[in-house]
């Protein structure tokens, strides 16, 4: 089960993507999407978006320093799906 801090960057990285199959984002636009209880600095970040890609909820094309390109994957949309009545 995925704690709120998981939860809430996969609705905020669904949010950033806007429909893009992959998408190119910094640390910092990431925290700027989030709620503000949600945000954390650029190595929490990194441990959270490695976590979710590991459990297969998002797929890391690639990423260098604080930027990284993702997309979602249909694990992350059944979760979405399924919170948003929260």
């Amino acid at each position: 089960m995925l704690d709120k801090t998981s939860v809430s960057v996969i609705r905020c990285l669904n949010k950033l993507a806007n429909g893009c199959t992959y998408k190119v984002v910094t640390s910092e636009e990431i925290n700027s999407t989030l709620p503000q209880k949600s945000q954390h600095d650029a190595e929490t970040l990194k441990f959270t978006l490695d976590f979710l890609e590991k459990q297969e909820y998002i797929n890391i094309k690639f990423s260098e320093e604080n930027t990284y390109c993702y997309s979602i994957l249909p694990k992350a949309r059944i979760v979405l799906e399924n919170t948003t009545h929260e």
